[in-house]
């Protein structure tokens, strides 16, 4: 079982790799958009990785906070814009974030895509974190030989300072980012209003 699941896996991360530059309309004007839902992934490997043991409570709380902020993703694109989505969540950190969203789009078919990742910049001029909300439309077909086709297109993505220098930002409800990052994608077309 796991000789068959490997290959697939690698057939599935080269098609997200191959395709993932392939074009898409920026603005989607399709009145059947969504009807699949979205899929917003989060967790392990799209949170910032620390060596020292010492900061395991910190990676802890990178996972808590983009679980909180896919759940508001989550509702209010359920709740405010009636369209399906479904957080997938990586809690496993041996698993890098392209090989998570392989395997999803493996096991599920969505219109799109919205990544939540959380990066640590730190160097001799900043020590900001940063939460970064990406969504990708996804689109289906057929190859020449008639095989499944899976297309990332393109989308927004908005990043936003959590902690900055001066803890700007700190104070800021994490629904407060997940809903600007959800209105600019209804502005865009890219889910229902």
């Amino acid at each position: 079982m796991k000789s068959i699941l490997k290959p697939l896996i690698l057939v599935v991360v080269s098609v997200f790799t191959l395709v993932g530059c392939s074009s898409v309309p920026e603005h989607v004007a399709n009145p059947d958009k969504n009807k699949l839902g979205i899929l917003i992934m989060a967790g392990e490997g799209f949170n910032p990785t620390y060596d020292d043991p010492k900061d395991q409570k910190v990676r802890a709380t990178w996972l808590e906070t983009s679980k909180k902020l896919a759940e508001y993703l989550e509702t209010e694109i359920e709740q405010e814009h009636h369209t399906d989505a479904e957080q997938a969540i990586n809690l496993n950190s041996r698993i890098d974030s392209n090989t998570f969203i392989a395997q999803q789009f493996a096991q599920k078919r969505v219109d799109g895509l919205i990544q939540v990742r959380i990066s640590h910049i730190k160097n001799t001029s900043e020590n900001t974190i940063y939460l970064q909300l990406a969504y990708n439309a996804v689109q289906y077909g057929k190859n020449p030989q008639g095989g499944d086709t899976m297309i990332i297109g393109k989308g927004i993505e908005e990043k936003y300072t959590l902690v900055g220098v001066n803890f700007e930002g700190s104070k800021t409800p994490l629904n407060y980012f997940t809903h600007d990052f959800i209105r600019k994608l209804s502005q865009k077309g890219f889910i229902a209003d």
